[in-house]
């Protein structure tokens, strides 16, 4: 798979790095989207090419980061994420645990993404609701 890793110039080659040394399977790409134009047009000429696109302004929290041995453990929550495919997750969203975003699913920016996100649909908010139909 081709992930491209976007936006942040200062953790995006980090992380690139990291991913790139960790997972040697799938093939990861940055692109400084944020200050430089030739990146932004090299993304936007691959975007055919790219199996994944991965916002570094996105928060995908995958426990409460409450510890289960202090006093909240009667609320701590652990769970996986699922993403499906043809996904776009806006920047600065916050994807909580237990999430599941089905296929063909686009979520606004800003938006606090909890429970399953049908197919085929525009979501937003935060809570997100689901707003229309993707044609």
């Amino acid at each position: 798979m081709n992930i491209a890793i976007i936006g942040n110039n200062y953790f995006g080659p980090i992380l690139t790095k990291q991913l790139s040394e960790y997972d040697t399977v799938n093939s990861y790409i940055f692109y400084d989207t944020n200050s430089k134009i030739i990146d932004k047009i090299k993304f936007i000429l691959n975007i055919f090419k790219i199996d994944v696109v991965y916002s570094l302004s996105a928060f995908y929290c995958t426990s409460n980061a409450i510890s289960k041995e202090e006093l909240f453990k009667d609320i701590y929550i652990s769970a996986d994420i699922v993403v499906g495919d043809n996904v776009f997750i806006g920047s600065h969203t916050v994807v909580l645990p237990g999430s599941i975003i089905e296929n063909n699913v686009v979520v606004s920016a800003n938006s606090v993404v909890k429970g399953t996100l049908k197919s085929g649909y525009l979501y937003g908010g935060t809570p997100v609701v689901q707003l229309r139909k993707i044609s």
